[in-house]
């Protein structure tokens, strides 16, 4: 889930969906990440029944 090309970092958590625990991913990219200059500019969240995954750039 992290580029190559930055140091992303990853957060990993339960939360609770409409059925039940769903695991909850944020990845947290440097502002100069490739990868999310290309395909997430302003951010993406995906959400599916078994969990959410978030990517964003890092803020200070």
């Amino acid at each position: 889930m992290a580029c190559q090309d930055c140091p992303s970092e990853i957060y990993v958590s339960r939360g609770k969906g409409l059925f039940g625990v769903v695991l909850v991913v944020a990845v947290e990219h440097e502002d100069s990440c490739p990868w999310l200059a290309r395909y997430a500019p302003d951010g993406t969240v995906r959400a599916t029944p078994h969990g959410v995954v978030m990517h964003n750039a890092r803020t200070a």
